[in-house]
């Protein structure tokens, strides 16, 4: 395991293919954090907390696993039960993949504003 510290562009997008899993377990509020949308967009199981919206993008079991804030056993517990189960990890990677593609993709959010908009100019 390594931490690799801030990563842009190409190098990103290498790293993510070659990971498994998202650590995000925040303890304040995050609203929708953008690394979760790309590291479940690339396939990754996120680990995560119940804080901000983060329970609006994530089905506990479904596209990744909730752990309670600053407890580092229940994140090491999460790693070790999807370590174990490879099946229900591609499982979760392929759900956490269509969830972002079915509910946060570029076209998507762009149908959403041009409803938006043209309800509010009465079109």
């Amino acid at each position: 395991m390594s931490f690799a510290g801030p990563i842009f562009g190409e190098a990103k997008l290498r790293l993510l293919a070659q990971a498994d899993v998202l650590m995000l377990p925040s303890y304040h509020l995050e609203g929708l954090p953008y690394a979760l949308l790309e590291g479940m967009a690339a396939g990754l199981v996120p680990i995560v907390t119940r804080v901000g919206a983060i329970p609006d993008v994530v089905t506990p079991g479904l596209h990744g696993l909730f752990v309670p804030p600053r407890d580092p056993q229940a994140v090491a517990a999460a790693l070790e039960t999807l370590h174990a189960d490879r099946a229900a990890l591609g499982r979760m990677g392929a759900a956490a993949r269509e969830r972002v593609k079915s509910h946060y993709s570029v076209d998507r959010v762009a149908g959403d504003f041009t409803v938006l908009y043209r309800i509010l100019v009465g079109a």
